[in-house]
């Protein structure tokens, strides 16, 4: 009984001068501080007492160990990059992990020989995961309908934003334009060229802006119908974004004759007269 007291008040000793000798800081024991209440310079280094060892019976025989708080994890981008497809760019970029994530602010800079650069400016905002250790990814379509005057080069940045309003900047992409086309208002299907032809001609249209362009697109036919309105051949069926598109007609397996070429693109038709001469 006297050696279980003894080692009873031995324990307790220990206990005490942990307590005293080196006390726990709140701050950086949850927030990884820069050590308020220890001694130690070591950014979320925190002394505690082993009470397993101490009280039940562990490896060890009742001490104090210095250890450190994991930081939280980083927003960790690990790809950023830009896409010019038929007036439309797309982002895309994907993070590694995230904590207190809020969001992204992305952000465009147009460039343009004659006039300058307008100066980096938000043009939308895509929430984040707020906390997360596996991969997510983000897609944003800049439709570039706002901008009156056809840019050289577009930059882009996504600005990262914590919860509690920090922020960092990502790296810069770029898309040049130089067979930038400017977006339809209306469609149109033009007439072919050449006319009469032989054995193949070009057929041009023009899908126009009638949704957001982060929609799948427009459903659009553009068919070759014979003299008697008989269906002979399907050049598109397909999707559409707005936008001016151009393909050919190879009709060295027919003969000559008058053709119709008729397009169908959400609400629009129209009919054009079209002339093989062999």
């Amino acid at each position: 009984m006297e050696i279980i007291k003894a080692t009873g008040i031995f324990y307790l000793f220990v206990l005490f001068f942990c307590m005293i000798m080196l006390p726990v800081s709140t701050e950086a024991q949850y927030s990884g501080g820069d050590g308020d209440g220890y001694d130690s310079e070591s950014s979320g280094e925190i002394c505690v007492l082993n009470y397993n060892a101490a009280f039940y019976g562990g490896s060890g025989d009742g001490y104090c160990s210095c250890g450190s708080i994991p930081s939280p994890l980083p927003v960790e981008l690990i790809s950023f990059s830009a896409k010019l497809e038929t007036n439309i760019v797309i982002l895309t970029w994907q993070t590694a992990t995230e904590t207190n994530n809020y969001g992204f602010f992305v952000e465009r800079n147009v460039i343009r020989t004659l006039g300058g650069a307008d100066g980096w400016q938000p043009i939308d905002f895509i929430p984040g995961a707020g906390n997360s250790n596996s991969p997510k990814e983000y897609r944003y379509i800049d439709e570039l309908t706002d901008l009156e005057k056809i840019p050289e080069t577009i930059e882009y940045r996504l600005k990262q934003t914590d919860t509690d309003g920090s922020f960092e900047y990502s790296d810069v992409v770029a898309v040049e334009t130089q067979n930038f086309a400017s977006l339809p208002t209306n469609f149109q299907l033009y007439q072919n060229y050449p006319n009469p032809f032989n054995p193949s001609t070009k057929i041009k249209f023009s899908v126009g802006q009638i949704c957001n362009l982060s929609c799948p697109g427009i459903p659009t036919t553009l068919k070759i119908y014979n003299s008697l309105g008989a269906e002979i051949t399907t050049l598109v069926n397909e999707l559409k974004s707005p936008g001016t598109y151009e393909v050919e007609w190879n009709a060295a397996g027919f003969a000559s004759g008058i053709y119709f070429c008729a397009i169908k693109s959400g609400n629009f038709r129209s009919v054009r007269k079209i002339i093989l001469m062999k």
